[in-house]
């Protein structure tokens, strides 16, 4: 082997091991984003990216049209504060959040396990669920009417709240 095979073989070999051995070094684990229950009156304080489950029935109607629920959302209006009131704008609609479900489990007796994830951007403040809307998956041969919810998460006191600055929230119709 002349010189310079020599030379660029050693610097191979070398530039392999080096990415060999800062391959086998394990990086520290990303702290994971905590995941917290929503419950009736409890507004746990959270940051974007945090999660929010929520286990519930949503209870349809007609029962045997619904093989399963294809999404579900939730939508929480920011609270003024002064009476838990939403913030509204001149035509009716209210500052707040629609929370999509990112996973929706079925449990069992029809409650399923729904998860959200917290945006970014929200001004600061209480938010209350306001609405929600679910849309079901609908059993191979039915061919009635479109089941609808009629147990809806918004007769309860969900909430949750975010700490921060205020911005101009986004606008819900």
């Amino acid at each position: 082997m002349n010189r310079l095979s020599r030379e660029c073989f050693l610097t191979v070999c070398g530039l392999a091991w080096l990415v060999a051995a800062a391959g086998s070094q394990q990086a520290a684990p990303l702290a994971a984003a905590p995941v917290i229950a929503l419950q009736p009156s409890v507004c746990p304080v959270v940051k974007p990216g945090d999660g929010l489950t929520l286990d519930w029935n949503p209870g349809m109607a007609p029962e045997s049209a619904v093989a399963g629920i294809a999404r579900f959302s939730l939508i929480f209006g920011l609270s003024t504060g002064e009476g838990g009131t939403l913030v509204t704008h001149p035509h009716g609609e209210f500052s707040g959040v629609a929370l999509r479900a990112s996973a929706i489990t079925p449990l069992v007796n029809g409650f399923y396990h729904f998860e959200f994830q917290v945006p970014a951007g929200l001004s600061g403040g209480v938010y209350k669920l306001a609405k929600a809307a679910a849309v079901p998956t609908l059993a191979r041969d039915y061919q009635g009417p479109a089941p609808q919810m009629y147990n809806s998460p918004s007769s309860q006191s969900f909430c949750f709240t975010v700490q921060g600055r205020s911005v101009v929230p986004q606008r819900i119709p």
